[in-house]
């Protein structure tokens, strides 16, 4: 379909993004850290935090400190366990559909010799499981890393 235009300043008021796509791709992409923040982001900003001065410039910065100290590992806990459940309910679903797939070749199979031809869907077996490894235990692992941190920080208040 062709627009004609009137003029060239009115060619160079209208734009258009060309590859929206990629636009959007970024967009759910910054959504995402909103949704799930980089495990680096929360070390970062617990860091900088442990790293503020010992006196706060006004006292109303000295109890948000106290409160950031425990909510953001408290908040970066929940996240890596929520991360935990979405990864674990995503990983079910795809061994739920391959194992649909692999029922409906069977049945096809014992009539059309031509499906036997068809590769085993998401790799071999063992190399499944590899693939499942990374997903499945990242999350347990920061979870475990800041469930030491808010121990130590238990810890040390008490």
């Amino acid at each position: 379909m062709r627009v004609k235009m009137a003029s060239s300043a009115s060619r160079s008021s209208l734009r258009f993004n060309p590859q929206p796509d990629r636009t959007r791709g970024r967009v759910s992409e910054s959504a995402g850290y909103l949704e799930n923040p980089h495990p680096s982001l929360l070390f970062g900003a617990y860091a900088s935090l442990l790293n503020a001065p010992i006196e706060a410039k006004n006292s109303l910065f000295e109890t948000e400190q106290i409160l950031l100290l425990w909510l953001m590992p408290t908040a970066a806990l929940l996240a890596g366990l929520f991360t935990y459940v979405g990864i674990v309910s995503s990983l079910k679903t795809i061994v739920y559909l391959r194992q649909l797939y692999e029922d409906h070749l069977k049945a096809k199979a014992s009539g059309d010799p031509s499906s036997k031809l068809y590769p085993d869907i998401q790799g071999l077996p063992h190399l499944r499981k590899l693939a499942l490894l990374s997903p499945a235990m990242m999350p347990i692992v920061f979870s475990i890393t800041w469930l030491v941190v808010l121990g130590r920080l238990l810890i040390a208040w008490l």
